[in-house]
């Protein structure tokens, strides 16, 4: 999901750059955006009777399939954002969010803010001398008191296939990425198509290399415990 916008005078802190506070504003609607883009046929109070079904197991009519995982509630449950370069008064820049991660609790996002033109994915041809600030943030999917697993929910939207997580319980460490850019079908996530394999082997191999950084905020958890 990728979006642009400037700094206006009202952002403008005393060191005249772009106010710390103001990022997180801009996160909080990149974030929704994209949750709005993936997970809407899901997502309190968007949630419509879904249109899909589970291709393992018996089949289900729209309205018992609705009512398993509908009116799901995302609740974010942490931030984190590292501010790389300065932007000045009136300068625009281009925030970008897609899935990094997830494992059996946390659905993980990460955002870059960039200067216009720039890529966030260094290694597919853009700079990091483009990237202004980064922040990663996580995500649970609750339904009433019950959690819901984030591999529960892309699968039931069929935005991964049944079964490319079979060991996820033994190696709670198994999370997946997938892009999200202009649409779902640029996300690395969408609905899976025959003779697409490939697409699913590449999150594979995305969602274990998003871990190894996620892992780090998974970490803070215990932040409360120190004196």
């Amino acid at each position: 999901m990728s979006a642009y916008s400037f700094l206006s005078a009202l952002g403008v802190d005393f060191n005249l750059h772009k106010s710390n506070s103001t990022f997180y504003a801009d996160l909080d609607i990149s974030r929704i955006e994209l949750l709005l883009l993936l997970f809407k046929d899901v997502i309190t109070p968007l949630s419509p009777p879904s249109r899909y079904h589970h291709s393992g197991g018996p089949y289900k009519s729209d309205e018992q399939q609705a009512g398993s995982l509908k009116h799901l509630t995302p609740a974010l449950g942490g931030v984190s954002c590292i501010f790389r370069r300065e932007i000045k008064p009136w300068q625009r820049y281009d925030l970008e969010s897609r899935i990094l991660c997830w494992d059996d609790k946390w659905l993980y996002i990460v955002s870059h803010f960039l200067k216009p033109g720039s890529h966030s994915e260094t290694g597919t041809g853009g700079s990091e001398e483009g990237v202004l600030a980064s922040a990663i943030s996580k995500y649970v999917f609750k339904k009433g008191r019950r959690t819901v697993t984030p591999e529960e929910v892309l699968q039931f939207l069929h935005l991964v296939e049944d079964g490319d997580h079979a060991d996820a319980d033994a190696d709670a460490n198994a999370n997946a990425d997938a892009y999200a850019d202009a649409s779902i079908e640029r996300s690395g996530l969408g609905p899976k198509v025959r003779g697409q394999g490939d697409q699913q082997e590449h999150i594979e191999v995305k969602r274990k290399r998003g871990l190894a950084l996620a892992a780090h905020m998974a970490g803070l958890d215990g932040l409360h415990r120190v004196a």
